[in-house]
């Protein structure tokens, strides 16, 4: 990121008597060559129409920085303004369409009170707000949330290991009850679907899905039957199930779709895929895949009886 043209954004929500961090922070970047703007007093209104200005204006692949500076709300439900308050999921439905546009380069820094939890709203379902954020997980002092952010924005001018940096910061700066958030989308994603793996294809949690389709697979078997298909009992639906939730080419389609939703990869955005460091394969070699997969086929293996009642032997009940 040396030679790309990041443009910082700042809007400082505070009061006259408080610590204007935003407005140091306006002056440090300016200082070190940075193109920065400092919207001041910023109210909702305001906030709604600079992003949407933003977002008409911008260009594909700009580097584009948005520092919040606000107080967060106690409940941790978003951030409060001069006017009035904005809850995590109105402002990453702001923000979504500004990352989509510039080909998911949109950095934030939450410089609140309980910023890091603006995470709550990520999902995997629809495009993230951001490819890097940044935010404190608990109430935080002015002068350490600003040194931390002086210390992000250089270390993204300069190309240098953002994690690192978070890392000594949490270290060095941040009080023991507070620790700054670092998270990157592609990561995210990554984790995410690491974690996927591992919870739902448990053993125990594809019983369960099993179980929660009973009724489906009963009607399935009562069609099957009348319609003269005899060996398409409920069992036979039942593992024709379980083996789908493990076969790898409907696992791989499904998660590129997951990620090309998650990143916002389309035909203009293709060179996104130049960021992520990982594949399918590289996951599925990496994760317990192989383990659960051969846990259910143990399983299915000693389902016996055609009544649809699930029975297993010892052996596989305690594996």
């Amino acid at each position: 990121m040396i030679e790309v043209k990041m443009k910082i954004v700042t809007f400082e929500s505070l009061a006259a008597h408080e610590s204007l961090t935003g407005s140091q922070l306006h002056t440090f970047c300016e200082t070190n060559g940075l193109q920065s703007k400092l919207i001041c007093n910023t109210n909702k209104s305001i906030f709604l129409d600079e992003i949407s200005d933003l977002t008409e204006k911008c260009a594909y692949g700009d580097f584009i920085i948005i520092n919040i500076e606000a107080h967060g709300l106690v409940d941790k439900s978003g951030i409060k303004l001069t006017d009035s308050s904005i809850c995590w999921s109105e402002l990453s439905e702001s923000l979504v369409c500004l990352n989509q546009k510039i080909g998911m380069r949109l950095i934030l820094l939450f410089s609140t009170c309980y910023g890091a939890y603006f995470y709550e709203v990520v999902s995997l379902s629809k495009g993230c707000p951001y490819y890097k954020f940044f935010g404190p997980d608990s109430t935080i002092h002015p002068d350490k949330i600003l040194e931390t952010n002086k210390a992000v924005i250089s270390a993204l001018k300069q190309d240098d290991n953002l994690s690192l940096i978070v890392e000594e910061k949490n270290k060095y700066f941040i009080h023991s009850d507070v620790k700054y958030i670092y998270f990157d989308a592609i990561d995210l994603f990554r984790k995410a679907y690491e974690k996927y793996i591992e919870e739902s294809l448990s053993i125990e949690s594809v019983k369960q899905r099993i179980a929660n389709y009973e009724p489906l697979f009963k009607r399935y078997a009562e069609i099957s039957r009348h319609n003269g298909h005899f060996m398409q009992t409920e069992m036979f639906f039942k593992k024709m199930y379980g083996d789908g939730l493990f076969e790898k080419r409907g696992m791989e389609s499904k998660f590129i779709e997951m990620q090309e939703r998650f990143l916002m990869i389309n035909d203009r955005s293709f060179d996104i895929y130049e960021m992520i460091d990982f594949t399918f394969d590289s996951i599925i070699y990496k994760s317990n895949f192989e383990k659960h997969k051969s846990n259910w086929e143990t399983f299915r293996d000693n389902l016996n009886g055609s009544d649809g009642v699930m029975r297993c032997s010892p052996k596989s009940v305690q594996d």
